[in-house]
């Protein structure tokens, strides 16, 4: 069954709308149900898991090194610890940065 004339520039005008207020949203429906956009946020779901886990691992391996160098007045395993430190930090740095700039973008 088609839609009238009518209805069709009532949904335009909708659209329209839509994609002025709230891009995101208006992008989202657009994909509804689009197999690309499920994979692709299947992937980023994944990459973001992997990121994750790894600053985390960078931080328990940070206390470790810091922890061993300052209990045994070992000055390079110190500064490995603060790298590790560093690192992790680093990550959830760049991991919200990219979030921000996705979401600014829409």
């Amino acid at each position: 069954m088609g839609l009238s004339m009518h209805d069709r520039r009532v949904l335009a005008d909708i659209e329209r709308h839509l994609s002025e207020r709230d891009p995101v949203l208006a992008r989202l429906l657009a994909s509804f149900g689009d197999r690309r956009s499920r994979v692709r946020a299947a992937a980023r779901d994944v990459w973001l898991g992997t990121v994750v886990i790894g600053a985390g691992l960078a931080f328990l391996l940070g206390v470790a090194l810091f922890s061993a160098g300052v209990a045994g007045h070992d000055r390079a395993m110190t500064a490995f610890g603060a790298v590790a430190f560093a690192a992790a930090e680093l990550t959830v740095v760049c991991v919200l940065a990219a979030a921000w700039r996705r979401r600014r973008a829409g």
